[in-house]
């Protein structure tokens, strides 16, 4: 039982007005690529704790790190996308040509309104439980459950989104090579001259720095970013990560539960093991004999 509180729509071009059917089949898979980009995180993570646990050369640490804040960053970047997409017109045009800006923007907005980003993503309406024909105490667990999974929701779109805006400048950088330099490498003899000069290395490690490059008219400038690779911060992003993955497969099936029942919003149940005993069983007395009239 994942979704509740479905009503039906007889407008049979819904899923053509909202993003088409290749954008609904891609919501459809979101669960499954989550999972995937889950089991890639953990899987580059456990590779860095082996070598941190042994006698493994800084430079080849922090490039194992590197490889769980890449993995990290693919789970955001996922996240980002559907987040951008939903605001548009033409959603599976917009996912699928995203850019680096797009996804800052998408993020930011998200931070600052994570509301509307949730309403967007299929989300109900805190307004449309009046609409629906709910018995009192049905109507308010499911306001209640409401209010726990936006705030939780809410939650970990802030920390994707600073997940995101923190390390977009690695993802920028890696576009076009990858020119990052392991930081014993900038710091240690012989050094790196220029690359190093003026740069305050941070006292973990190891770590890293990426060049990020601007052209502006005849001027190319460049921009140092200092990558954090000890235990703490590679940890860190493997958590972030993971709930960006978590978060981008439940909030993509949610969108495409939505349209498969031609409403602007559902309710999952996911977090309903934080409701009562009573308030998950009139829930689910309500979503059966719902889905029943769907079927």
């Amino acid at each position: 039982m994942q979704m509740a509180l479905c009503g039906r729509h007889h407008d049979h071009g819904y899923v053509e007005n909202h993003g088409g059917w290749p954008f609904y089949s891609y919501l459809r898979d979101a669960g499954s690529r989550g999972e995937f980009r889950e089991g890639a995180i953990e899987r580059s993570w456990a590779a860095y704790r082996r070598a941190a646990a042994g006698a493994t050369p800084s430079a080849e640490l922090g490039g194992l790190g590197l490889i769980v804040l890449q993995r990290g960053l693919l789970a955001a970047e996922d996240l980002g996308r559907l987040l951008h997409a939903v605001a548009a017109k033409e959603p599976w045009i917009a996912l699928r040509q995203a850019r680096i800006d797009d996804l800052n923007e998408a993020y930011t907005a998200a931070a600052e309104d994570s509301e509307t980003a949730l309403r967007r993503l299929g989300l109900i309406d805190s307004a449309a439980f009046a609409d629906l024909g709910l018995s009192k105490i049905a109507a308010a667990a499911a306001l209640r459950l409401r209010e726990i999974t936006a705030r939780e929701w809410s939650a970990q779109l802030t920390q994707s989104a600073g997940l995101w805006l923190t390390h977009w400048p690695l993802a920028r950088a890696t576009m076009h090579g990858f020119p990052i330099i392991a930081g014993e490498l900038i710091v240690g003899p012989p050094g790196a001259g220029e690359l190093g000069e003026g740069l305050r290395p941070p006292e973990a490690r190891p770590f890293a720095v990426a060049m990020t490059s601007t052209v502006k008219g005849n001027h190319v400038e460049t921009d140092r970013h200092i990558v954090h690779l000890d235990r703490r911060a590679v940890g860190e992003v493997r958590e972030l990560g993971r709930s960006a993955a978590g978060l981008c497969g439940r909030l993509g099936a949610l969108k495409a539960q939505a349209i498969s029942v031609a409403e602007d919003g559902a309710l999952p149940l996911d977090l309903a093991s934080r409701l009562t005993n009573r308030e998950r069983r009139v829930l689910k007395r309500e979503s059966r004999s719902r889905m029943g009239e769907v079927d």
